[in-house]
């Protein structure tokens, strides 16, 4: 597990959860699993105290938890952001779950003391799909879309003021350093939901601070049902939404571009409406009520004062949340578990015992068909299914269809972040299970009735990592082979 190098800031993880109590849960285990060793952990929620969320183990111990009822996700970011001890502050919704790697990659940027700002990179739902990347917007709150370079890129705050396109932010992934929201005053709390953290990117460029964008800091957003959006992204109430646009385009537009930008606002909000009806999945008197709803907001945000920070924030001391330091072995496991009914239930079992034992684990389990591709995170596993005829993945054009090919390919994706040491394979191959480390040929393991010894895999990896694997001729890698570690396999897999 990672360690705070010298010089590295204390880090603060703000999660915000109104009306979704079971998702706390989910969160908190992705966060108990990140490969760095200490953070501090705010939760601001509107149950009245966090033993009402029912958190398994110990998951609640040491979480410094804010009762908030308003529902004003501003207001929500500004408790936290009194109540953090740390210098770094990173908001990941409740209905997100980081990548193990995330906070270390999400912190990284402010190195730069000139940053005021980060956001991360945020999947969708079937985990492919880049739901944000990074955007640039300008004073009527428009986006646009930014070049998709690799790694860090830094927006200076004069480049972003002199050509009035700025550096944008996602809420459910996104960092900012203390000291630069409380010198701009905190969020704004006129925005109850909808452009809050974009306010704040404009006013944080104007105060000086640069803004990064880094897509190695990853999480997969889930997009749970809200008072404001329901399934397939269906508006359920776009009151605050317009309320929202109408107060930005107040403090940031010039005024004789407001008329129009509103106007072209409220016509796509229509247009939106339109393509709902035509899937059938919207009616025409919802319709009426959500454009209705929309031009209130638009007269009640044009009416609305700002609401900022008030002074009283005093720093609290830093403490770190005892569940980041929970992992005793810290290895990174893959199995592969194709799709048999009874295997796959007992590699689900394996998984579970390794997690307990506090290894970060994700399983994958592809089948033949067209069934669409998921990535979930259930009971603290990483869970890759799909069909193997669908043409998500692809090599030199040409889409992946054997299942192991498609394993191997969903793997390499994700190795970037997970940082594999070992993956095992349950299927039977001669009589023997196979285990495949890095850096050394894959290993034919006799099912044995012990427990796989995962300490001395992961001391063994630790003795062979001075002797680095040379390539030979067959493709393969010539390596020390840890020959202890043939001598037990999980009972489980039998």
């Amino acid at each position: 597990m990672t360690q705070l190098g010298a010089g590295a800031l204390p880090l603060t993880v703000g999660i915000l959860s109104h009306k979704r109590p079971h998702l706390l849960p989910r969160v908190l285990i992705a966060l108990a699993q990140q490969d760095l060793a200490a953070f501090e952990v705010v939760v601001a929620g509107d149950l009245p105290t966090l033993e009402a969320f029912d958190l398994p183990g110990d998951l609640a111990l040491g979480v410094r938890y804010l009762h908030v009822t308003e529902p004003n996700v501003s207001h929500a970011r500004n408790c936290v952001i009194a109540a953090a001890g740390g210098d770094i502050v990173a908001f990941c919704d409740d209905d997100a779950v980081p990548e193990p790697d995330w906070l270390r990659r999400v912190a990284e940027p402010f190195a730069n003391p000139k940053v005021g700002a980060v956001g991360g990179l945020v999947r969708a739902r079937d985990g492919l799909e880049v739901e944000w990347r990074g955007v640039t917007f300008d004073r009527s709150a428009r986006e646009f879309a930014l070049d998709a370079a690799q790694g860090i890129q830094v927006m200076g705050s004069a480049e972003q003021c002199a050509t009035a396109r700025f550096g944008g932010l996602m809420g459910a992934n996104s960092a900012f350093r203390r000291a630069a929201v409380v010198a701009v005053g905190g969020f704004d709390e006129a925005y109850r939901y909808f452009l809050d953290e974009t306010d704040m990117a404009l006013r944080l460029a104007e105060a000086g601070w640069d803004m990064a964008v880094t897509d190695r800091a990853e999480v997969h957003h889930l997009r749970e049902v809200n008072a404001v959006r329901g399934h397939l992204k269906k508006p359920r109430n776009l009151r605050e939404v317009a309320a929202s646009k109408a107060f930005f385009c107040e403090q940031h537009l010039d005024p004789a571009a407001i008329e129009p930008e509103l106007a072209r606002f409220r016509a796509r909000r229509d247009a939106d409406c339109d393509g709902f009806i035509r899937i059938g999945a919207m009616r025409g008197v919802e319709r009426d009520r959500l454009l209705s709803q929309v031009d209130d907001g638009l007269a009640e945000g044009r009416l609305r004062t700002t609401r900022r920070y008030d002074g009283s924030w005093d720093r609290p001391t830093y403490a770190p949340w005892p569940g980041a330091t929970r992992a005793a072995a810290d290895l990174n496991i893959a199995l592969y578990c194709g799709w048999g009914f009874g295997r796959g239930r007992r590699l689900i079992r394996l998984a579970e015992r390794l997690v307990a034992a506090g290894h970060r684990v994700s399983v994958f389990r592809f089948q033949t068909g067209f069934a669409a591709h998921a990535v979930e995170f259930r009971r603290g596993i990483w869970h890759h299914e799909g069909g193997t005829w669908r043409f998500d993945h692809r090599e030199d054009g040409r889409p992946v269809i054997l299942r192991h090919h498609r394993v191997a390919a969903e793997i390499a994706r994700v190795a970037q972040r997970r940082n594999f040491h070992l993956r095992l394979d349950p299927v039977l191959r001669g009589g023997q299970h196979v285990l495949r480390l890095p850096g050394v040929p894959s290993l034919s393991i006799t099912p044995m009735r012990r427990d796989l010894d995962l300490a001395a895999v992961r001391d063994r990896l630790a003795v062979d990592s001075g002797a680095p694997p040379t390539p030979v001729s067959d493709g393969t890698h010539r390596g020390p082979v840890p020959s202890d570690l043939t001598r037990t396999v999980p009972s489980v897999l039998k």
